[in-house]
């Protein structure tokens, strides 16, 4: 990750994870862990999803 003044720095995360609706979770994804993992890369920048 870059800033805004171009000063690179690393981030560390913690997702929390719930499935709601378990059905989906395994039949429709192919990688659940995987899947969730990008999603979290995907919204990083946006605080509260």
């Amino acid at each position: 990750m870059i800033t805004k003044d171009n000063s690179p720095t690393n981030v560390d995360a913690i997702v929390y994870e719930r499935v709601i609706d378990p059905e989906k979770a395994f039949f429709e994804v192919m990688n659940y862990r995987q899947a969730t993992v990008a999603l979290a890369q995907t919204t990083r920048n946006r605080p509260g999803i």
